[in-house]
């Protein structure tokens, strides 16, 4: 992804450009302008891509499916480039296009794209067929998963960038002078993670902005403005949007978040236990009874009933110690999760 700046717009190069990409006497080039009326196709999901596209005039339809069935992606404009990926890779076409109204388009063969290809170091070649498969991977996931439903496709692609983005950093112990790694989470730059949605998904750029402004508005993510029109995201909790992709995946099966399904009484207790756990958190193992009388110092109508629920829904495991007692193992991991999601899911569900 390249760009950082608002007002950046995608320049594709003219036909001298690539005309003087190429040395006189090598291999025929072979670019035209052709124009497609309203409804021609300018290629077929599932074909074998030979040329790519770059639009001058008019809009082009990117779907999926045939006829009835297809569900359409995206629309691209003037200085829109389609069909790149095909040529990088050889893999088949991804999507269908077809020409919504008159369109002017520069084409561009592969013995052209070839050509121009073999001007650049081995090395960034070998790159760019890295990530043209890496892109190829992600659209799958992301791009089928923006056609159910925009958001939860533009949390996974911010997940994804984040993983890429992670970075180790060392921090100095003043007090024993050791080094120990730690995580840190760089913002993401604004403009190209709309980049980002735009090529990986085809989303248009203004739709690309409006779906980060509703992850905003339901604080998943915060948008910072910076010095000469940069703009930030920044993630307070990656776990967070992995409950909220979680929260979607599963709403589309007609099913919901397991920890949602926890009774009234055990979510109130939930607090409770975490207090336990700050106070002695080398105790995380008793027996039933030994959790029922902690809890209840804390949370006086606590009812035993309760352990057991929680012990079903994953935040205790049951145990026995070498002498054969039995005892619950308090899941902290699991603990934490169940907190979050009913301290987010209203803002999993605010109609924004």
């Amino acid at each position: 992804m390249v760009g950082t700046s608002p007002t950046r717009s995608v320049v594709a190069p003219g036909a001298g450009q690539i005309s003087g990409a190429l040395k006189s006497g090598q291999r025929p080039v072979q670019e035209s302008v052709r124009v497609f009326k309203a409804g021609e196709v300018l290629f077929k999901q599932g074909e074998r891509g030979r040329e790519l596209f770059i639009l001058k005039e008019g809009e082009i339809a990117i779907t999926l499916g045939e006829r009835e069935d297809a569900v359409e992606l995206a629309r691209l404009g003037g200085g829109a480039i389609l069909g790149e990926m095909a040529l990088l890779d050889g893999a088949p076409r991804s999507a269908n296009a077809t020409a919504i109204n008159t369109t002017k388009a520069l084409v561009i063969n592969e013995l052209v794209f070839n050509a121009v290809s073999q001007t650049l170091p081995v090395w960034l070649r070998s790159i760019i067929k890295i990530i043209t498969s890496r892109l190829r991977d992600s659209n799958k996931f992301i791009g089928h998963s923006i056609l159910r439903n925009r958001e939860k496709g533009v949390s996974a692609l911010l997940v994804l960038l984040l993983r890429e983005q992670a970075v180790q950093t060392n921090s100095t112990d003043s007090g024993s002078g050791k080094e120990s790694p730690k995580t840190s989470q760089k913002p993401l730059d604004y403009w190209q993670v709309v980049e980002a949605i735009q090529f990986s998904t085809r989303l248009k750029r203004g739709d690309a902005e409006k779906n980060l402004a509703l992850l905003a508005k339901r604080r998943l993510i915060e948008i910072k403005e910076g010095e000469a029109a940069k703009k930030w995201i920044h993630v307070p909790d990656p776990q967070i949007l992995d409950l909220f992709i979680e929260f979607h995946a599963l709403k589309e099966e007609a099913k919901s978040i397991p920890e949602l399904q926890l009774v009234p009484d055990a979510v109130s207790s939930l607090p409770s236990f975490q207090k336990l756990a700050g106070e002695t958190p080398l105790v995380l193992v008793q027996s039933e009874s030994a959790w029922f009388e902690a809890v209840k110092k804390h949370q006086s109508d606590f009812k035993s009933d309760n352990l057991k629920i929680l012990l079903k829904a994953g935040l205790f495991t049951a145990e026995k110690t070498d002498k054969g007692q039995a005892v619950l193992r308090l899941s902290i991991k699991n603990l934490k999760r169940a907190i979050k999601v009913h301290q987010w899911i209203s803002n999993f569900t605010l109609e924004v």
